[in-house]
C-alpha cells in the first residue's frame, strides 16, 4: 500500500508540531508501513465539540483525541473568549450575557469547573449566614449567639438588631435559599426569618441541572422549614415573560388579593406593570429579566412578609432588616 503525497505533507507537517513522542513513533510508524487507508481516516477532518464535548479515540492525528488537539482546540477556545470579551466592551447586551454566564459558572466549587476562577458561593454564603445571624441578634435577651461581637466588629454593624426579610434576586435567587438552607432551624421556624426571591432560577435552570442540590425534596423541606403557626415566611415572585426566573412549586395564578397571598408561595407580577391607556402613545415596555426592585409588586410582597415577622420594634434603629441579594 501506498500513501498519497498530499496526505504524506499534511502527516509530516502534524509530526512536526505535534508535543507527544508516543503520538509521533505511531504516526511516524503508519507512514514507514504504507497505511493509507487509516493515515486518510485519522487526517480526514479536525475533532470538534460534540454535545457532550470534544470526544474521539485516543490516538495520533487530528481526528482523534490527543494532546495536540487538546492544545490547538484550548487555543482557539481561548481566542474565541478573548475576541467575544473584546467586543463585549461596546455591546451593553453581550456584557450582561457574559455576565450571567460568570455568575453561574463560578458559583460553584473548582471540583466542578476546575478551569474557573476561585468560586465565590464558597465565600458569599458564609458571609451571608454570618450577617444575617448577627442582624437578628442575641436569640433570648441577654443570651447572645458565639462569635457575635467578632463579627459586629469586623461588619461594623450600623443598625440595630430585630427581624431579617432576605431578598433575593437572579443568581441572588439561588444564593439567598442556600443561606436560609444553612441557618440554625430554631431561627429558620422562629417569626424573625423571611424569605423572598425575585426572578428565581431554582427550578427551571438549577433545578434541572443540578437536582442533587436543588431538587424539589430539598425546597420543599426548605418550604417546610419557614412554615411556622400557619404561616408560609417565604414568597417567590414570577413574571410570565421572565426567561431565567420561573415558578419554584407551582404556575401561579393571576389573582392578587389577600387570601392568594397568605395562601401559595409562587405570586404572579404584572408585566408591564400597567395597561391602562393613557396620553403617552407609546406602548408600556416589558421588563422580563429586569426592573424588579422598582417594581410595585416587589414592594407589596416584601411588606406583606415584614408583616408576618415577629413583634416589630417600635424604634426605627430596630426595623426589620433587609438583606438584598443579586
Amino acid at each position: 500500500m501506498t500513501v498519497d503525497a498530499q496526505l504524506r505533507t499534511a502527516a509530516e507537517a502534524w509530526l512536526d508540531d505535534d508535543p507527544d513522542e508516543r503520538d509521533r513513533a505511531e504516526l511516524r510508524a503508519l507512514l514507514n508501513s504504507g497505511d493509507g487507508a487509516e493515515l486518510a481516516d485519522r487526517f480526514a477532518g479536525r475533532l470538534t465539540f460534540g454535545t457532550a464535548g470534544l470526544r474521539g479515540a485516543v490516538a495520533a492525528g487530528p481526528n482523534r483525541m490527543n494532546r495536540a488537539v487538546v492544545r490547538a482546540t484550548t487555543a482557539a477556545l481561548a481566542g474565541w473568549l478573548v475576541g467575544l470579551l473584546r467586543s463585549a466592551y461596546s455591546n451593553a447586551s453581550e456584557r450582561k450575557t457574559i455576565g450571567a454566564l460568570w455568575d453561574v459558572g463560578t458559583f460553584w466549587p473548582r471540583a466542578v469547573h476546575p478551569f474557573a476562577p476561585p468560586c465565590y458561593g464558597e465565600r458569599a454564603v458564609p458571609e451571608i449566614i454570618d450577617r444575617v445571624l448577627l442582624l437578628m441578634g442575641p436569640v433570648a435577651p441577654d443570651e447572645a449567639f458565639p462569635g457575635q461581637q467578632d463579627l459586629a466588629d469586623e461588619y461594623r454593624l450600623a443598625v440595630g438588631c430585630g427581624p431579617v426579610l432576605l431578598t433575593g434576586y437572579s443568581q441572588g435567587a439561588i444564593i439567598a435559599p442556600a443561606v436560609a438552607a444553612q441557618l440554625p432551624a430554631d431561627m429558620l421556624t422562629g417569626p424573625n426569618f423571611a424569605l423572598l426571591t425575585l426572578a428565581c432560577p431554582l427550578r427551571r435552570l438549577y433545578g434541572r441541572a443540578f437536582p442533587a442540590y436543588f431538587g424539589k425534596q430539598h425546597l420543599e423541606q426548605l418550604s417546610q422549614q419557614l412554615s411556622a403557626n400557619g404561616r408560609q415566611r417565604w414568597r417567590n415572585v414570577v413574571r410570565r415573560s421572565d426567561y431565567v426566573g420561573s415558578w419554584v412549586f407551582a404556575q401561579p395564578a393571576p389573582i392578587r388579593n389577600q387570601e392568594y397571598l397568605d395562601e401559595h408561595l409562587d405570586q404572579l407580577c404584572w408585566d408591564p406593570v400597567l395597561l391602562a391607556p393613557d396620553a403617552e402613545p407609546t406602548p408600556p415596555p416589558a421588563h422580563r429579566h429586569a426592573g424588579w426592585w422598582q417594581d410595585p409588586r416587589t414592594q407589596e410582597i416584601g411588606a406583606y412578609l415584614v408583616g408576618q415577622l415577629g413583634s416589630l420594634p417600635t424604634t426605627p434603629s430596630r426595623r426589620p432588616a433587609e438583606t438584598p441579594v443579586s
